[in-house]
């Protein structure tokens, strides 16, 4: 019973090796059991972008957007000035800082 014994457990081992090396480049799939699956980075990277293109991809969170944006007319407004222009009128107010069209600090400008 012993030698019998021993090479069914070979004979479980090698199977479950050809198992897990057809498994193991599954990213679908993880080997590891259901308290241990946080530990397989592949499962978890694929499982997190399966997640996330669910959420982006949802076709009732699609159709409500486009009937908001579609009610709402185009939500973009024009652009009147450049990022620079509004970074430069919005930065520090009340501190010195240089005027971005003339080069000169506040307190010079006073």
């Amino acid at each position: 019973h012993l030698i019998t014994s021993i090479a069914m457990a070979f004979s479980r081992f090698v199977m479950l090796a050809g198992v897990a090396m057809v498994y193991v480049v599954r990213l679908d799939t993880t080997l590891l059991p259901p308290g241990l699956q946080a530990y397989d980075p592949g499962y978890v990277s694929f499982m997190a972008s399966v997640l996330l293109a669910h959420r982006h991809q949802n076709p009732v969170w699609r159709g409500f957007v486009h009937a908001f944006l579609h009610q709402k007319g185009d939500c973009r407004q024009p652009d009147k000035h450049s990022w620079a222009e509004t970074l430069c009128a919005h930065h520090g107010k009340g501190h010195a800082h240089a005027d971005c069209s003339r080069g000169r600090t506040r307190a010079q400008m006073r």
